[in-house]
């Protein structure tokens, strides 16, 4: 593991709270947002991506049977239709 590997997760916490008047945007994610989702995760629930989706303008979510958290690596063939159909739609 490198050595430096979290400093930019631990630099967004210092700035964070170094300035934390800061007006930082409150509402939906405005990008089209694709959720991918596996209902086999281990340790995060379906009703995450559900609540996820509802933060976005237009979110399209998708959960894959008995695909894991690795949704990509369970079920490729399934994650790809979803990719090229997610870019080539308006």
């Amino acid at each position: 593991m490198r050595s430096d590997c979290l400093r930019s997760a631990i630099n967004y916490y210092r700035c964070a709270f170094q300035y934390p008047d800061t007006k930082r945007k409150v509402g939906k994610c405005e990008p089209k947002t694709l959720i991918l989702w596996g209902n086999a995760d281990k340790y995060l629930i379906t009703e995450g991506a559900q609540l996820s989706a509802q933060w976005c303008e237009d979110a399209k979510l998708h959960i894959i049977s008995g695909a894991s958290y690795w949704v990509q690596q369970d079920e490729p063939s399934i994650v790809n239709g979803h990719i090229d159909h997610f870019f080539l739609s308006k």
